[in-house]
């Protein structure tokens, strides 16, 4: 009986290692990302080649501008200003059918100019399909 207690308790310690990770995990799921947003929308193709509104950005570590589908929560974006923001993105568990299972909320607006982006692909800029 000696002889198992070491493995027992071992286990039981790897099990209480394998359970405090896990309730921390949701924390661990936030991210921290330097976001540049255009100074005009972009339009992306949703479901059934439908036209949705998106903005454009560029990641901090990418000079490319792309097409950005998700929402950013509590940031108010107004046309002819580029901003350069930090957004946590999160998961979300349970995303509903075809929506995004990651989520955006704005942390801090580092800058706001009054300004036209250089550089955008002309296939982000505004346009629509004709049947």
């Amino acid at each position: 009986m000696n002889t198992f207690k070491p493995i027992i308790t071992t286990l039981l310690i790897i099990i209480c290692v394998i359970i405090f990770t896990n309730s921390c995990s949701k924390d661990n799921n936030k991210q921290e990302i330097l976001l540049t947003i255009a100074s005009e929308m972009g339009v992306g193709l949703g479901p059934v080649n439908q036209t949705i509104p998106c903005y454009i950005v560029k990641y901090e570590s990418s000079s490319a501008w792309v097409l950005f589908y998700n929402k950013i929560q509590d940031f108010e974006y107004e046309e002819g200003y580029e901003y350069v923001i930090k957004v946590e993105k999160s998961e979300i568990e349970n995303p509903q059918m075809d929506a995004s299972s990651l989520q955006f909320s704005l942390s801090k607006i580092i800058s706001v100019e009054k300004k036209s982006s250089i550089g955008i692909p002309d296939e982000f800029k505004k346009y629509f399909i004709t049947p």
